[in-house]
């Protein structure tokens, strides 16, 4: 990794550190709001899903992302980094110490795959291109959408009843 940052596990007791970060992202966000969100995401195995944070030699956290162990149909199994919050700083070292961490993550739990999930106003072009250079490639596109606020319904011959707002 960049000798400029380090990696750690996000945890509960270190989840303040990152706030500042978030908030940025996030501006709606409380703390206690995120202490929750690092709680209930650090409470599984490390091995299965968990929360890094990438810090300066300051101690200033300058990345955070979620990643978690899926197994695709074919290949292994796969680190897949999602919700990757970086600060925005000249140069390549954060997003080469990230790229790093993600790296290292991986190997240490001998996934086979990785595929890291960026929101599209998460990236600049710069940045992009620098995760390129590391390796990494467009893999396909992720379709997000909200889920209904209602349980669907299902009429007696088993058609779906479509619920308000959705034609």
């Amino acid at each position: 990794m960049e000798h400029l940052y380090s990696a750690a596990p996000l945890e509960t007791a270190n989840a303040d550190y990152a706030f500042p970060l978030m908030s940025l992202r996030h501006p709606g966000l409380s703390l206690r709001d995120w202490r929750a969100v690092v709680r209930r995401l650090s409470r599984a195995p490390r091995d299965r899903a968990g929360l890094m944070m990438v810090r300066n030699a300051r101690d200033c956290v300058l990345a955070v992302f979620a990643y978690r162990t899926s197994e695709p149909l074919v290949g292994g199994l796969m680190l897949r980094v999602t919700d990757v919050i970086m600060g925005r700083l000249p140069g390549d070292a954060l997003p080469n110490a990230i790229a790093a961490c993600v790296e290292e993550l991986a190997r240490d739990l001998g996934h086979a795959c990785i595929a890291i999930e960026i929101a599209d106003d998460a990236l600049s072009a710069g940045e992009a291109g620098i995760l390129a250079r590391a390796g990494f490639a467009c893999g396909g596109r992720v379709l997000v959408r909200t889920a209904p606020a209602e349980p669907a319904r299902h009429l007696p011959d088993g058609r779906q009843v479509p619920t308000a707002g959705v034609s």
